[in-house]
């Protein structure tokens, strides 16, 4: 079967979550099927990362989103009452040149990779899938309410579109997935169980312990430093969670890892805080640090920095909001914490307490096997073959 994805990001490097999610479907669905791939994109794309796609599709499209006509794709979501999110990505120059592909490629599937690039693909008459990923109006639903003035109107706009598109387009699509049980019931509306959870999994063979590097840290977070709620959940960390642990341990080091670093995060900077931006090999940031901790109550989907961490066996104190997609066991593969109090408390322990310091590391890297590519790709493809066999 011939399957054409159509991404609102070019798959690589795998910075961000939805990049390496639908990196690993493209790995896993190029074993069986033809993928070409129509990838939108903000920047210039180098050949390393062309490189790195090239071997699963049999061929790649990439179209440049014009940032000079920006103001137009924005103007035309109010006209338009499309979330800005949605119109964003959208350009009918670009419209133009995917209904080319299609009528050259005579794809026998599409695969949208998240609602950003539906408004493409809704109306051609091919079988199609979708893959919602995350729910973004849920994301959207927690900026709006904790906004400022100034923003609270926009944001709030935001969410009551983005819900509403949500459920319009699942009638455009014939498969429909999502990340998450947690995702798929924040979508409210009769037929969500028709959306299959299709988890994002781990490469064990990747991620794994490297007890040959110096453990320079004791505390690390990673993740997409210019992410919102990951920017929330770092200055929740530094304000309300670390004062009280520097007090105790004042030699205390923490390490914030990750790609595109908020200036708000890069002046956090001090003698017990080091901030690094990308890493090419974003394993050395668990491999030199102790202990996991990511207070996140804002988002949705599931935090691969949780499974990567896991599985380099380093232990994670995380949210009930994070953990929901896992079920991680809570004082055997993780720990969980709601609060600033419970979070310190939690980083106590596992400071003082060496055997269950040990028992963690061992149970988590347990657990992050359950989590493979394979089984979650064979779960997208019996999806997309559905009725096309």
């Amino acid at each position: 079967m011939k399957i054409l994805i159509v991404s609102s990001r070019f798959p690589y490097p795998l910075e961000k979550g939805d990049k390496l999610r639908l990196y690993h479907q493209i790995e896993y669905l190029s074993k069986v099927h033809e993928i070409v791939l129509c990838s939108l994109t903000e920047e210039d794309i180098n050949q390393n990362d062309l490189d790195a796609i090239a071997p699963f599709c049999s061929n790649i499209y990439v179209f440049k989103l014009s940032k000079f006509r920006l103001i137009i794709r924005l103007l035309r979501s109010i006209i338009k009452r499309l979330p800005f999110s949605i119109g964003y990505f959208y350009s009918v120059s670009i419209q133009r040149k995917i209904n080319n592909v299609i009528k050259e490629e005579l794809p026998d599937h599409i695969y949208c990779n998240l609602i950003r690039t539906s408004e493409y693909i809704k109306d051609v008459q091919i079988k199609k899938s979708i893959d919602y990923m995350d729910a973004f109006s849920s994301i959207m639903q927690k900026r709006y309410t904790v906004a400022n003035i100034f923003m609270k109107g926009i944001l709030k706009r935001e969410y009551i579109l983005l819900n509403n598109y949500e459920q319009k387009i699942f009638y455009s699509f014939d498969n429909h997935c999502i990340i998450s049980e947690q995702d798929r019931n924040a979508i409210p509306f009769k037929n969500v169980q028709n959306i299959e959870v299709i988890p994002n999994g781990i490469d064990i063979d990747y991620f794994k312990p490297n007890d040959e590097i110096k453990k320079e840290f004791d505390l690390v977070f990673v993740g997409n430093l210019g992410y919102h709620p990951n920017v929330i959940a770092v200055k929740y960390f530094m304000g309300e969670i670390l004062p009280s642990i520097i007090l105790k341990y004042p030699n205390i080091k923490i390490l914030i890892a990750g790609a595109r670093p908020d200036n708000q995060i890069l002046k956090m900077a001090n003698q017990n805080i080091t901030i690094e931006g990308w890493l090419s090999d974003i394993r050395m940031a668990y491999w030199r640090s102790k202990i996991m901790v990511a207070p996140i109550f804002q988002g949705a989907g599931q935090q691969n920095k949780i499974l990567e961490s896991m599985a380099c066996g380093v232990p994670c104190i995380t949210t009930n909001l994070v953990n929901n997609p896992y079920n991680a066991e809570n004082n055997n593969a993780i720990l969980l914490a709601n609060n600033a109090n419970e979070f310190a408390a939690q980083i106590e322990r596992l400071i003082e307490n060496k055997l269950l310091y040990n028992d963690l590391v061992q149970n988590s890297l347990q657990f992050s096997k359950k989590f493979s590519w394979e089984a979650f790709g064979d779960k997208l493809a019996k999806l997309l073959e559905k009725d096309n066999w």
